[in-house]
């Protein structure tokens, strides 16, 4: 609780095979930020990859930027050219909860993203942003959102937690929600 980027995933080369799951995050910065940052791209070859990481059943609630940041490193080092790859990445089963700039995918257009799954997620005063127009490699169904939607077979309405007040975001009985699945 509290942290700056509590989860941070940062490819200087290879980065695989990956779980991330059962985490309760809040009151930081970013909730879970994947990145390649770009300081090393001589030795790796101007190539940065993220591959085989699933992220499942974790709470982001009140970061200060962003629930989920999924770009590639922009920052003084930044290097035209250097390829950024995302691949089989699956966020299934999470909860973003009120997160000050919601959650970000993509933002260079020379990243390759292949199959990049974000599926059963609730985002309750979340929005899911994808910065951009030319992801194609990103798959988002099944998800509930609290007000708009994006993906395919999405769910709007009030979440339905028991106690959110109290950080208990499990579903309530009465959750129109409760049902949401996806294969």
């Amino acid at each position: 609780i509290g942290l700056s980027k509590a989860i941070y995933l940062d490819a200087r080369g290879l980065l695989e095979n990956y779980e991330i799951y059962n985490n309760f995050i809040s009151g930081g910065s970013t909730g879970i930020d994947m990145e390649t940052e770009a300081n090393d791209y001589i030795r790796y070859h101007y190539v940065a990859t993220i591959q085989n990481v699933t992220v499942y059943n974790n709470v982001f609630s009140h970061e200060a930027q962003e629930g989920l940041r999924f770009a590639r490193y922009h920052g003084e080092n930044y290097v035209p050219g250097y390829e950024t790859l995302f691949n089989n990445i699956t966020f299934i089963n999470n909860v973003f909860h009120d997160n000050a700039n919601n959650l970000w995918m993509g933002e260079a257009s020379d990243d390759t993203i292949t199959n990049v799954v974000f599926r059963n997620n609730i985002l309750d005063d979340d929005t899911l942003n994808l910065r951009n127009d030319a992801i194609t490699g990103v798959t988002t169904d099944h998800n509930a959102f609290s007000s708009g939607c994006t993906g395919t077979d999405c769910q709007t309405g009030v979440i339905g937690f028991v106690d959110k007040s109290g950080n208990d975001f499990h579903l309530s009985s009465s959750s129109q929600h409760k049902d949401l699945h996806g294969d």
